[in-house]
């Protein structure tokens, strides 16, 4: 790699057809000498923004590289919340990877906005429900000015978004929060047992039922099946 920047016809920020330069795909594979020498030697773009509007920084949220994010974050001139053309930051691609130390990492950047919204209005707490990412749902509750009950466009909760896919332990995590509403309702009429019983999810539907006390509500078997 050296050897090859020392050639003095070689471009550190030349693109690809996705409009990706060589520190982009370095810090998506996690190839910390790599971006490194990019970063140091050959003076590469380090918020070169690709055709998807992701920088390097959130290639790298995205795959867990978090000594890669570390060398990013350490220079003044990267922004920890860049959005892509999905209305996605690094904090969304972190979170919804899965990864508690890059989450870590961006939360307490004074750049980043845990409670900013995407293209379709999701969170990223809503997509780390979706996900499944109980230790990052975890994480976020702990955050004071995330609200934990936030509706996207189509009206659906983190809650909702948990529910549907069947994360039990996150649906607990939500329901433990007294601003979470277990009976809201999104643009389709479907509450969070609604979507349980669609999908199919037992466990869950146990834990809903439980929450919001469905026996003793005198809600009709045919009320919640208007919701599948």
């Amino acid at each position: 790699m050296g050897l090859l920047l020392e050639r003095t016809d070689l471009c550190p920020d030349a693109l690809d057809v996705y409009l990706r330069t060589p520190l982009s795909w370095a810090a998506g594979n996690g190839h910390f000498e790599v971006v490194e020498l990019l970063l140091y030697w050959a003076h590469a773009d380090p918020d070169s923004a690709d055709a998807y509007g992701r920088t390097p920084l959130s290639w790298a949220a995205g795959a867990r590289s978090e000594e890669v994010v570390i060398l990013l974050l350490s220079r003044g001139d990267v922004s920890g919340d860049i959005v892509d053309i999905d209305g996605h930051t690094p904090l969304f691609h972190a979170a919804k990877s899965g990864c508690r130390g890059v989450v870590g990492l961006l939360l307490n950047r004074w750049d980043v906005n845990p409670k900013r919204q995407d293209n379709n209005g999701r969170t990223v707490l809503s997509w780390a429900a979706r996900n499944g990412k109980e230790e990052i749902v975890n994480i976020l509750l702990e955050w004071t000015d995330i609200h934990p009950d936030f509706p996207d466009h189509r009206g659906r909760t983190a809650l909702s978004w948990a529910t549907g896919e069947g994360y039990r332990k996150v649906a607990e995590l939500l329901l433990t929060q007294t601003s979470v509403n277990a009976e809201s309702l999104d643009s389709e009429g479907r509450s969070p047992l609604g979507w349980a019983l669609k999908t199919g999810n037992e466990g869950v539907v146990v834990v809903l039922r439980e929450w919001t006390d469905q026996p003793s509500r005198e809600v009709g078997i045919e009320v919640l099946q208007n919701q599948l």
